[in-house]
């Protein structure tokens, strides 16, 4: 079966040679090689060109029809347009395939017709030397997870065309595309993960990512979540949605937005199962920049089995230092996992948000000194138990 390696190129002439090589050295043969070039100003076209030349059964080079640069996401969409495979993987100008990529993914594929597409984990080299990629398809919920962050490196995907076909071309509006087009993906097909490392991703001071700053990342980042709006997602992929834009939106200092987005949040999917369980995956610093910037403290979340209150308790004498309080338990919404919210002050200068199970309103932050009393209840129609208490104060 035919499998399609698709290469978007533009200005990696040094590199695009051990792209191609890469992709001529592969163990499965049945291939074909569509190159796109995106009016690169090097000789990555003349070099492509003398490749095509020189392999004319196997490559096939295509620009774009007025010959100007459309950018990443239109040139990859180009070559999908071209492509004749039963099977379609992506890699840039700039990477390379290992040799036995493509025959270790159709051997899964074949081996597991209820998958539709697997990827793998890569080797960072260059500037950088590391092992990436996570395994998310064993995790209860591949979407949320691809929802939260980008998982998945696109070089060491292989997919079958029709999943392909179905999950449609790349957003051109979006940096971050290939977070947006993954998340589809994962909606219309199961997908698979081979724990190899299959794909060498090189690191270089021409790379598009290196030496952005973290407010452009969040400007990217906010598109991506903007644009799954945009999709049909259950209420509680769009609840998680809304709570990433409100993330966003909060770090980027837009403060009424993110209030209207923390609301929407709650009114799309009014049970915090799932947002419990996505504060729970933060680390500590996370929690100082945003979760705590967010929900610094919970006035009351309702789950399926439980809920948290928190009210002022004037009892002085058995208050904690607020920096080291952790508020732990499991839920049955969340068999087997802890649940932990760092409760501790952030330094955001003005009245921040108290959340509910229908909505979110604003309230003053936790006062210097003032113990507050947090509690954990179990509940069944009208009544509830108390699981557990802690009592912090704020103080600094």
């Amino acid at each position: 079966m035919l499998v399609s390696i698709c290469i978007p190129s533009y200005n990696h002439a040094e590199f695009l040679p051990e792209a191609i090589e890469s992709c001529l050295n592969q163990t499965y043969k049945d291939i074909e090689i569509i190159i796109v070039d995106d009016a690169s100003s090097d000789n990555s076209l003349e070099i492509a060109r003398q490749y095509e030349r020189n392999h004319p059964s196997l490559i096939q080079v295509f620009t774009h029809p007025d010959n100007l640069n459309h950018g990443i996401s239109a040139t990859v969409n180009l070559a999908i347009s071209k492509f004749k495979g039963a099977f379609y993987c992506g890699l840039a100008s700039d990477d390379v395939l290992y040799s036995e990529k493509t025959q270790k993914q159709v051997d899964y594929l074949i081996s597991n017709p209820d998958i539709g597409w697997v990827y793998s984990k890569a080797k960072r080299f260059g500037d950088i030397s590391e092992i990436v990629g996570t395994d998310i398809s064993q995790d209860p919920d591949p979407l949320e997870t691809q929802i939260i962050n980008n998982m998945i490196w696109g070089i060491t995907v292989l997919g079958r065309r029709d999943v392909w076909e179905r999950a449609g071309t790349h957003n051109e509006t979006l940096i971050y595309s290939d977070w947006e087009f993954w998340a589809r993906m994962l909606r219309i097909s199961r997908v698979g993960f081979i724990d190899e490392v299959l794909a060498g991703a090189r690191i270089h001071s021409h790379n598009t990512s290196v030496g952005i700053d973290w407010k452009e990342n969040f400007e990217y980042s906010l598109e991506v979540m903007t644009a799954f709006r945009s999709r049909h997602f259950e209420p509680k992929h769009l609840g998680l949605v809304n709570l990433r834009r409100t993330v966003y939106l909060f770090e980027l200092g837009r403060l009424a937005e993110a209030r209207e987005s923390l609301v929407e949040a709650f009114n799309v999917n009014d049970s915090a199962a799932e947002y419990i369980a996505y504060f729970s995956r933060l680390t500590p610093a996370e929690y100082q920049r945003w979760a705590l910037g967010i929900l610094p403290f919970i006035s009351r979340i309702k789950t399926d089995g439980a809920y948290i209150t928190a009210k002022p308790n004037p009892v002085q004498d058995s208050a904690e230092p607020l920096a080291t309080t952790v508020i732990s338990w499991s839920t049955n919404n969340i068999p087997s996992k802890q649940v932990h919210i760092y409760v501790y002050g952030v330094g955001v200068e003005e009245s921040l948000f108290v959340s509910g199970a229908r909505g979110s309103r604003e309230a003053p932050w936790i006062q210097l000194g003032l113990p507050m009393e947090f509690r954990l209840y179990s509940c069944k129609g009208s009544s509830r138990k108390l699981l557990d208490r802690v009592i912090v104060t704020r103080h600094k």
